[in-house]
């Protein structure tokens, strides 16, 4: 399929804006981008929205912490592989790289914040423990 010159070249502008800004830590900037370069005012309200409740979302930003305490970064060559299979207009690539990437960062999200649930748990016991202990003592 033939792509235009000025498609091309809007395709390279936004490719290059996403990455630099995921490589720079401005991962929300990089992933507002694609529905930017829609230019549709829908797609951008619904993508915004949801970037919205996520940043205003204390849970979020606490397992974000937590991921972050953990190591877990963005992966640039997942997003990589977004942008090639929207280059090539091809939605099922598109669709199963993105589902890849959404998968790894929950599964990434989940890793990092199961040391907390692994350690309340841990505190729950040794407190029932020592409260057995006590009554055993009495």
């Amino acid at each position: 399929m033939s792509t235009p010159i000025g498609a091309r070249k809007l395709y390279r502008q936004v490719a290059d804006a996403i990455l630099a800004s995921i490589e720079s830590g401005e991962y929300a900037r990089g992933s507002r981008l694609p529905s930017q370069a829609t230019r549709n005012a829908a797609i951008t309200a619904v993508i915004e929205h949801l970037w919205d409740i996520r940043d205003k979302s204390p849970l979020c930003a606490k397992m974000l912490d937590r991921a972050r305490s953990a190591g877990v970064k963005p992966r640039i060559s997942e997003h990589r592989r977004i942008l090639a299979a929207l280059r090539k207009h091809d939605p099922q690539a598109a669709c199963n790289a993105m589902r890849n990437h959404l998968g790894r960062v929950i599964d990434g999200l989940l890793a990092a914040t199961e040391f907390d649930a692994v350690d309340s748990a841990r505190r729950k016991a040794v407190t029932k423990r020592h409260e057995y202990t006590r009554r055993l003592a009495i």
